[in-house]
C-alpha cells in the first residue's frame, strides 16, 4: 500500500489499523507498517489508541459530536429498568466515569463529554455534574444534574485534616506571609489601620485578627497526630 493510498483513506476520517490489512501478517510488517511510520514522521498523520485498537488520522481531526456520543454509549450498559447507562470503563472516585477520547484529552469525565457535547454549552471549572438516580456509574443525560461545586458539597462533614491540608494550601496561594500573618495579630489599631499598615484589604486583615483565616492548624497537637496516623 502506497502513500497516497493511506492519505486517500485517511483524508476521510479515522482509519483503523486492522482496516488496512492484518497486523499479524508479514504483508503488514513488511509493506504497510513502514509507510505508516514515515507518514508518521513526516507530520502528514497521528496514530490514535481506539479502545483496544489503534487508529490513524489527519493531524487536527477531532471526533464529530454524533461520533463521540456513539463512541462514549458503546461503553455502557443500559438498565433497562432504571433507565441508567452504565459506564463499563475507567473510574474515578471523586471525577467519576473517565475516558481517553481518541484526538483528545487523556482521562476526560464521560459525564462532562456527555453534557457538553448534547446541550452545545461549555462547563466552568464551578459546575459540577452529579447523577440525579445517585449511581456512581451511570452517565445517562438525563439522569444528570448540574451543580456549583460550593452545593455539591452542602452538608457534608469535613475531617480536622481535611481543613489543615485546605489552609495549607492557601497559605501557599497568598502573598500573605506568615511574618505578615504574626505581625497583623500583634498589631495594636483598628482592622483598618492594620490592613493599610500591611497594604492589604481591611477584609482580609479583619478575618486574619479574628482567627477566622490563616488558622495555624499545625501547631496543634490533635492535627499533628492525624497527620502521623494518616502517613503511617
Amino acid at each position: 500500500m502506497t502513500k497516497e493510498q493511506i492519505m486517500e483513506l485517511v483524508s476521510k476520517g479515522l482509519v483503523l489499523a486492522q482496516s488496512l490489512g492484518d497486523t499479524a501478517s508479514f504483508n503488514w510488517r513488511k509493506n504497510i507498517a513502514p509507510v505508516l511510520k514515515q507518514l508518521e514522521a513526516e507530520g502528514r498523520i497521528k496514530r490514535l489508541h481506539v479502545g483496544e485498537w489503534t487508529g490513524y488520522a489527519l493531524p487536527d481531526w477531532q471526533m464529530s459530536a454524533d461520533e463521540l456520543l456513539a463512541y462514549l454509549l458503546g461503553k455502557c450498559r443500559v438498565d433497562k429498568e432504571s433507565g441508567c447507562e452504565l459506564w463499563s470503563g475507567s473510574t474515578n472516585g471523586r471525577q467519576g466515569p473517565l475516558v481517553y477520547v481518541p484526538g483528545g484529552k487523556p482521562k476526560t469525565s464521560v459525564r462532562r463529554l456527555i453534557w457538553e457535547t448534547t446541550t452545545g454549552k461549555s462547563l466552568t471549572n464551578s459546575d459540577v455534574l452529579l447523577p440525579k438516580c445517585e449511581d456512581p456509574a451511570c452517565v445517562a443525560f438525563s439522569h444528570i444534574k448540574k451543580v456549583k461545586r460550593g452545593h455539591a458539597q452542602k452538608g457534608k462533614k469535613m475531617t480536622l485534616l481535611h481543613r489543615m491540608r485546605q489552609s495549607i494550601g492557601r497559605k501557599k496561594r497568598s502573598h500573605i506571609t506568615d511574618e505578615m500573618v504574626r505581625g497583623l495579630r500583634a498589631f495594636v489599631g483598628t482592622n483598618q489601620q492594620a490592613a493599610d499598615h500591611f497594604g492589604i484589604t481591611k477584609a482580609a486583615a479583619q478575618g486574619i485578627r479574628s482567627g477566622r483565616n490563616r488558622r495555624e492548624y499545625a501547631a496543634n497537637g490533635i492535627f499533628t497526630q492525624l497527620i502521623e496516623r494518616k502517613a503511617a
